[in-house]
């Protein structure tokens, strides 16, 4: 982490960096993709995501495909979106609509497209 109000904000545990690719990480944001229980525990703490709790309902849609966990670093609230399934959950399990996430938080789709971006170059 560098100067300022950076160093008070949540960080990635060093554990569980290897088990979740981050897809973001900026001052307001973490968006990472949980690629093992351990992993989700984390990324789903303080949540009623069964993903998070229960090994066995994460496999279920970890083989199915990726989930990807957006984690507001000051507020510490998190999203769950499931693309294979269309599910986009708020941190009480409930569901939530990806389009009005996007338009209160357009940030989310800026990193997210700046990510992708820089992931294209590389390649």
């Amino acid at each position: 982490m560098s100067t300022g109000s950076h160093c008070s904000l949540i960080p990635v545990p060093a554990d569980v960096r290897p088990q979740s690719p981050i897809l973001a990480e900026t001052e307001a944001w973490l968006i990472g993709v949980p690629l093992t229980p351990w992993a989700a525990g984390w990324w789903g703490s303080w949540t009623e995501w069964c993903t998070a709790i229960d090994e066995s309902a994460f496999n279920v849609y970890h083989r199915q495909g990726p989930l990807i966990v957006f984690r507001q670093r000051v507020a510490s609230w998190r999203w769950q979106l499931h693309p294979a399934t269309g599910e986009f959950r708020d941190m009480r399990n409930r569901r939530a609509s990806w389009r009005g996430f996007l338009g209160r938080y357009p940030e989310v789709s800026e990193a997210l497209l700046a990510a992708f971006k820089g992931a294209a170059a590389d390649a």
